[in-house]
């Protein structure tokens, strides 16, 4: 059975969502994660939307404390991705490989199972750790490389070779 439709800003009244925002604002000191602002309005952002997904649903590590110039400032990047990404043919698996290694990098998040889902996706996620799409698919296919952590690795061994 589907479930009724509510429109989205009538769910940010729900009980669980505003839980779920006291629990994130809590969790964040009551401080924008961006500039540090304390006194301006803050607001939960969500860092990605599904379809079907009611705002309570999403992982605590999705959703972000932002002061309100912040936010829209978010929600306007955001926007302006969505564009770019409108425009990419066949780029798109190179940036989806970059972006992958990016957030697993600055999250200090570890995937264990990056699944490689075509060339350019190896390409970028390469590109970020300074390796071939070659070695990205080779390791990967070896069981060599099963997380970033052992592409950070990989990549500070590299770095330290060519230092000396």
């Amino acid at each position: 059975m589907e479930k009724e439709y509510v429109p989205y800003w009538q769910k940010l009244k729900d009980p669980r969502w505003q839980r779920k925002r006291l629990e994130i604002m809590e969790r964040d000191n009551f401080e924008c994660q961006n500039c540090g602002d304390k006194d301006t309005t803050l607001n939960v952002h969500h860092g990605y939307y599904e379809k079907g997904v009611d705002p309570w649903e999403y992982p605590d590590n999705s959703l972000v404390t932002l002061c309100e110039p912040c936010h829209l400032a978010a929600r306007d990047r955001k926007l302006a991705l969505d564009k770019m990404i409108a425009h990419l043919r066949d780029d798109d698996g190179q940036l989806l490989g970059y972006a992958t290694a990016l957030r697993n990098d600055n999250v200090d998040m570890q995937e264990d199972d990056v699944e490689v889902l075509s060339y350019g996706f190896a390409e970028g996620f390469g590109n970020f750790f300074q390796l071939s799409a070659e070695d990205v698919i080779e390791k990967l296919t070896r069981k060599t490389m099963t997380t970033v952590g052992a592409a950070r690795k990989l990549r500070a061994s590299r770095q330290k070779a060519v230092a000396k």
